[in-house]
């Protein structure tokens, strides 16, 4: 399958913005969705969380549509689960089981609060059982989960996918057509499941926890990831330089709408928010990722070493990162630094160390194949 360079980067930016989404929420003023809360706050972090939190899973969920087709009909069926169950499910059960426990634990460590005492045990195995029989600590984890779901039912209903039609024709040759049905149709999902299904995380059953108000929206960008990129997305108006002045307007427009919905949240104009809130994250998710597919597929396909090395060990360090930044926030939470800095060493320090626990990690020949 071809190699496509632009993509790759993208995803590890998007994975660079995961680890600073994680590292910054504990030095917002709400500490809203951290493990911890640091005295050392900054709003400007808030402005920047809210609008990570509005695109970049969407656009996660859609990039892994982009390559969904080519690959079960490169591997077949039977082999394309095979290799997601083992990319995916395996991964998941592991890292929850302990990753993140090992990254709470040092928290608690670090930051000063014995968790023996805090938790009435007595070592880390006592430690280890009490979070498993309370709560599992999957966090970023669900990703997987709900990728993997994704791929089961697109499997099913891969025939739906095999012989071209106009529709599909027509909206990988039109960006306006394509873009004005993302948007109606994510409009009218992410509505539909915020009223319905609610804007939080809920627990379904042990490690298993989503957004599920969320999840059909994810849903119908991953489907239109597979649209888009059924026949290579070189053969779609994203790869089309003289369109790129249209692509990065699209992308500043998305911009702007998640500034605007983090300006009216920060300063509680919920009634306003009833209103347009949710058709300013959908044009946040819909512009900025179509804008970055457009930027990254036309003009990053350079193959820099570093870059490269990077990529490869992007899916890694999503995977690690939680447990490492939350080490790191327990270390500084006894630091009184200016907030912004705090937050930005946090970042920093998690993304070069799970880069370098990664790049050790895929030494061994069944972790390179996995992850």
């Amino acid at each position: 399958m071809k190699k496509y360079n632009g993509i790759s980067y993208l995803k590890l930016m998007l994975t660079m913005f995961v680890v600073a989404h994680h590292a910054f929420l504990a030095f917002t003023p709400s500490g809203t969705a951290s493990p911890i809360h640091d005295g050392n706050r900054t709003i400007i972090f808030s402005y920047v969380t809210v609008l990570f939190d509005n695109f970049f899973m969407y656009t996660f969920f859609f990039i892994a549509g982009l390559f969904a087709y080519k690959s079960l009909v490169s591997r077949g069926k039977v082999s394309y689960l095979l290799s997601r169950l083992l990319r995916l499910v395996a991964v998941f059960f592991i890292a929850t089981y302990t990753v993140n426990i090992v990254g709470f634990y040092l928290m608690e460590v670090f930051k000063g609060t014995d968790p023996n005492i805090n938790f009435g045990l007595s070592n880390f195995a006592g430690y280890y059982e009490f979070v498993v029989i309370n709560f599992f600590p999957t966090q970023h984890l669900w990703f997987l989960w709900v990728l993997l779901l994704f791929n089961v039912i697109f499997t099913v209903i891969s025939p739906f996918f095999k012989k071209e039609n106009k529709v599909s024709k027509l909206l990988r040759k039109n960006e306006v057509i394509f873009l004005v049905t993302m948007l109606v149709l994510g409009l009218l999902l992410y509505r539909t499941g915020s009223l319905f299904l609610g804007y939080d995380f809920v627990t379904l059953f042990g490690p298993f926890s989503a957004q599920i108000g969320r999840v059909p929206v994810y849903f119908m960008m991953y489907l239109f990831g597979i649209v888009l990129g059924r026949n290579g997305i070189e053969n779609t108006f994203i790869v089309q330089r003289y369109r790129m002045k249209n692509y990065i307007f699209i992308l500043v427009l998305g911009i702007i709408s998640g500034l605007f919905f983090a300006l009216l949240l920060m300063n509680s104009h919920f009634e306003i928010l009833y209103y347009i809130g949710d058709v300013l994250t959908t044009l946040m998710f819909v512009l900025i990722t179509i804008g970055l597919i457009a930027l990254f597929s036309n003009h990053l396909n350079q193959e820099p070493k570093f870059l490269i090395v990077l990529s490869e060990n992007a899916f890694m360090i999503y995977i690690l990162h939680y447990g490492v930044v939350s080490a790191l926030q327990g270390i500084f939470y006894r630091i009184d630094f200016n907030g912004i800095l705090e937050g930005v060493l946090v970042f920093i320090l998690g993304f070069i160390i799970s880069f370098g626990i990664s790049y050790l990690l895929r030494k061994i020949k069944i972790v390179a194949k996995i992850a």
